[in-house]
C-alpha cells in the first residue's frame, strides 16, 4: 500500500553557494517519482512557507511522507530566506508535529540531532537524517551523478516502504559504501575532486541516524 508523498524543495536565491546548492538539489531530485503517479506531490517554492501550509493547500493529511532537499540546523528544515534578512525561514520543526508527516527523509543537514529524535517522541513515526552538516561537490558530472544515485535510491526506498525501515537503513548504508568506494578506490579516484568527495561520502554514511519502531536513533 502507497501514501502519498510530498517533494519538497526550496529555492534559495540570497547568495551565490545558495544559487548553486539550489542548482544541485535540483538536479538531485530530476526524475524522481512515486510508484502511482497520482500519489506524488512536487513543491518548490521561493518564499517562506510552512509545512502545515503546504498540506493545506494540496489536502494531504497526515500520513504523507515527507521527502524533503535543502537546508537544515538541528532544530528545524529550513525554507528561503525572510524578506530583508538573511536568516532561512522554518519550512518545519517541532511546533508543526501534530500537522504529520507520516514519515520524514530530510537530505539536509544536522536535523537528526535534536529534529528526528522530537518527531520520533511526539508522534511515534518514522525519521531519516543526518547529525552532521553535510558538505557536496556541486559541479555537473560524476559527483552530482552519484549523490542523485543516493538520494534517489533512499527516497525511492521509502517510498516503497511508506515508511523508514530496516531496508531503507541498510540501502543507506549500501549506497553510500558503494559510492566511497568508488571515488576512495576504484575509477572515481582519478576524478580532480576524488579524496574530498570520498571524504564527504563517508563523513555523511557516518552521520546518517534513523529513527523508527525498530531503529531507535540507530547511527552506524
Amino acid at each position: 500500500m502507497f501514501s502519498a508523498t510530498l517533494l519538497c524543495t526550496p529555492q534559495y536565491k540570497g547568495n551565490m553557494k545558495d544559487r548553486q546548492l539550489t542548482a544541485f538539489f535540483r538536479r538531485l531530485v530530476e526524475g524522481l517519482a512515486a510508484p502511482l503517479p497520482e500519489s506524488f506531490t512536487h513543491v518548490e517554492f521561493d518564499t517562506p512557507i510552512s509545512f502545515r501550509e503546504v498540506v493545506r493547500s494540496h489536502s494531504l493529511g497526515r500520513d504523507t511522507i515527507l521527502i524533503f532537499a535543502g537546508h537544515g540546523n538541528e532544530s528545524a528544515l529550513l525554507g528561503p530566506t525572510l524578506t530583508g534578512t538573511t536568516g532561512y525561514s522554518i519550512f518545519y520543526d517541532s511546533t508543526l508535529l501534530n500537522f504529520g508527516p507520516r514519515s520524514l527523509l530530510a537530505f539536509c543537514c544536522s536535523s537528526a540531532t535534536l529534529l528526528g529524535r522530537q518527531f520520533k517522541e511526539s508522534i511515534s513515526q518514522t525519521y531519516l537524517g543526518f547529525l552532521n552538516k553535510m558538505m557536496f561537490i556541486t559541479v555537473e558530472g560524476e559527483p552530482t551523478d552519484w549523490w542523485r544515485y543516493i538520494f534517489q535510491s533512499i527516497a525511492n526506498q521509502v517510498m516503497a516502504d511508506a515508511k523508514v525501515s530496516l531496508t531503507v537503513k541498510e540501502l543507506a548504508d549500501d549506497v553510500y559504501q558503494q559510492a566511497y568506494i568508488y571515488f576512495r578506490y576504484g575509477e572515481g579516484s582519478n576524478h580532480e575532486w576524488a579524496p574530498l568527495i570520498a571524504n564527504f561520502l563517508y563523513d555523511q554514511k557516518q552521520a546518517l541516524c534513523v529513527f523508527s519502531d525498530k531503529l531507535p536513533g540507530v547511527a552506524p
